[in-house]
């Protein structure tokens, strides 16, 4: 049997331990722990069974290339002094800090000018005239695409130097 995850652990992977085990085998993102609180377990073919203590909802290869991606220097910051200069790095995350995987400025700005691993089923707002521009911009209607080099932001940059 399977649960929603409890949320009894509150500590978090340091950088070394999610390099070392998306390195080791393929990352299946899970948000499941068995019941009884034994971490999930998740196996993929041809692949080691991996071991999940804390849910993933963003795969760590997403996270690693939203810290080498330049950050959009076009957002507004207020009178917020950034600490880097990369995606993980916003007006609302000055320092950089992390929240298990997800990539800071894909959370603060919607909707986001990368490829997500998110879909939308419903997108709540108070300004119901922007309703349009918020479907239009959708991944879930617009095609957004990577560079093959992570650290450029956007196709004009990316194509600019090789990528």
């Amino acid at each position: 049997r399977w649960a929603v995850r409890d949320g009894t652990t509150t500590t978090s992977m340091d950088q070394n331990q999610l390099a070392t085990q998306s390195n080791q085998t393929t990352t299946v993102p899970t948000d499941f722990v068995p019941i009884g609180k034994e971490p999930a377990t998740q196996c993929v073919t041809n692949n080691p069974c991996q071991v999940y203590t804390y849910g993933m909802h963003e795969p760590y290869g997403y996270y690693a290339q939203c810290q080498q991606r330049q950050r959009n220097q076009g957002l507004f910051l207020a009178d917020q002094q950034l600490n880097g200069n990369t995606a993980i790095f916003t007006r609302q995350n000055a320092g950089g800090g992390r929240s298990g995987l997800e990539c800071a400025e894909e959370r603060d700005y919607y909707p986001y000018w990368h490829p997500t691993p998110w879909r939308d089923i419903a997108i709540l707002t108070s300004e119901p005239g922007r309703c349009d521009y918020y479907q239009k911009n959708s991944q879930n209607n617009a095609m957004k695409g990577y560079c093959t080099k992570p650290t450029y932001n956007n196709k004009g940059t990316c194509e600019a130097n090789g990528g």
